[in-house]
């Protein structure tokens, strides 16, 4: 199977399903994982031991037909420390951490499945566990559903709202799939949004999604592959074909560059017929991209039937096609870890109370600002608490300050808990809602982290990961910071 047909495919398993689709293989777990040997957790889920392991532990995260799925937010939590990772193109996210008792939560699952607060128990010694995601169908405020697929996608972290206006709807017989994935993890990374052309009626596309579902499912289970309700999908990897792609990169990244790695390495089956840049937005460039395969396109023909002609239609209009487009500066973008001495982006945002806060404006009230970055649900962020407020009437005194940032404070409830955890724990210090991208303006991977930032904004030393505030041992003026990270 040629390249591009292979992401065509993984796009389709996801049935228009945006961020998480899976990378250009075919995002199934590792070889090695394959032969591992099964056994229950206490809370029922389903864990490997495999033969040959590195130390640590690794979460592998499905989707119900076996699937790995890219993207998902994993938090790993020891009594002192949570850390956190997203998964990689084999559903995979390693931790390294010595046998111990770990608990496991998925903070973040990618737009299509449905969020899952359940606390899982990793094994006491390290190894593999697999967690599975609840599909969840496609939602939006603009959205409407039909036999297709949603009518309005917008994928945020991509800068792509991509609308099937009635030249490519009403007037269509076949169906339109479309998704979207990071397709190379570099800084900055390249993403794509794929639009592609199946040669399945539009009143027939839910089937064909079921039926394409059930074969994956069997597929890796070893089990028999279902007859296809139609006779003509039998090979139905072989009736969908490429309409266009967008390319998303930052503007540091050059025309040539982009064009190269879309040459060299995204389409190496096939030649690049067309290549434009769409639109820029900010730091952020949108790249309008199409490839032919001479042998792809025998293969199509052949496969697609009386299809083929309206697929033909569709991808050489490529004004019609751009025209169902809207582009924008993406919500979050690569980042690096901040070190000593960068500045943090000033950024606005509430406390707990609603109450509008500017984060320089504290920062330029005080000596040093340690910005405590916590959650609800995180064990040892709530048992620090007590600590924290004692330490938080020490800073004070020194012409320093503790604010505090609840990760998690995104709706009333959640707030009514926040608000509660700090009052029981005597905790009358500031904290915050998260602003917009939090990750981006103090990337962190583990609950509670710690920043050092002085009156200018400046990051002071690096961040410190954990529960470790007895550890903490502050100069009179907070110019010596502890090592407690």
């Amino acid at each position: 199977m040629k390249r591009w047909t292979c992401g065509l495919i993984s796009m389709l398993l996801c049935v228009a399903l945006l961020a998480g689709c899976g990378s250009k293989t075919d995002g199934t777990a590792s070889d090695a994982a394959k032969n591992d040997t099964a056994v229950s957790g206490a809370d029922g889920t389903s864990m490997t031991e495999p033969s040959v392991m590195t130390k640590g532990y690794r979460v592998v995260v499905k989707n119900p037909a076996g699937v790995a799925v890219k993207g998902v937010t994993v938090q790993f939590c020891s009594d002192g420390e949570c850390t956190v990772e997203k998964t990689d193109e084999n559903g995979m996210a390693g931790f390294a951490y010595p046998d111990g008792d770990y608990k496991v939560h998925i903070l973040k699952v990618p737009e299509g499945y449905a969020e899952d607060e359940k606390e899982y128990t990793a094994p006491k010694t390290a190894g593999e566990m697999e967690i599975i995601l609840s599909d969840m169908a496609p939602q939006s405020e603009e959205s409407n559903t039909d036999d297709d697929s949603a009518r309005t996608v917008t994928a945020k972290e991509f800068g792509i709202k991509f609308t099937k206006n009635d030249a490519f709807d009403t007037a269509l017989s076949g169906s339109l799939n479309f998704g979207a994935q990071t397709v190379k993890e570099s800084d900055p990374a390249i993403k794509v949004f794929e639009v592609s052309y199946y040669a399945v009626a539009k009143e027939q596309w839910s089937s064909f999604a079921e039926y394409v579902n059930a074969w994956t499912q069997a597929y890796y289970a070893g089990q028999d592959l279902p007859k296809p309700p139609v006779e003509a999908w039998e090979n139905w990897r072989e009736l969908g074909g490429e309409v266009c792609s967008v390319f998303i990169v930052d503007n540091s990244v050059s025309p040539k560059e982009v064009r190269d790695f879309v040459t060299n390495e995204y389409y190496s089956a096939g030649e690049v017929e067309y290549f434009s840049k769409a639109d820029s937005k900010g730091n952020t460039d949108f790249y309008f991209v199409q490839c032919r395969s001479a042998e792809q396109e025998q293969t199509l023909q052949k496969s697609m039937g009386s299809f083929y002609d309206e697929y033909q239609t569709v991808r050489n209009n490529r004004d019609g096609m751009l025209s169902c487009f809207e582009f924008f500066e993406p919500e979050s973008g690569a980042s690096a870890d901040l070190n000593s001495g960068k500045t943090v982006s000033a950024f606005e945002t509430t406390d707990l109370d609603g109450v509008q806060v500017s984060v320089a404006e504290l920062f330029a009230k005080n000596k040093l600002t340690l910005v405590n970055i916590w959650a609800t649900w995180c064990g040892p962020c709530k048992n620090e608490l007590p600590e924290l407020a004692k330490l938080a009437k020490d800073l004070e005194a020194k012409g320093c300050q503790l604010i505090g940032i609840c990760y998690d404070a995104a709706d009333e409830e959640t707030l009514a808990k926040a608000r509660a955890l700090l009052s029981a724990a005597g905790c009358d210090y500031l904290n915050l809602t998260p602003p917009k991208n939090l990750e981006w303006i103090l990337p962190f991977r583990a609950y509670p982290t710690t920043y050092y930032i002085d009156s200018k904004g400046k990051i002071a030393a690096e961040a410190t990961i954990g529960a470790r505030v007895d550890e903490y041992d502050f100069s009179s003026d907070c110019t010596e910071i502890p090592k407690a990270y």
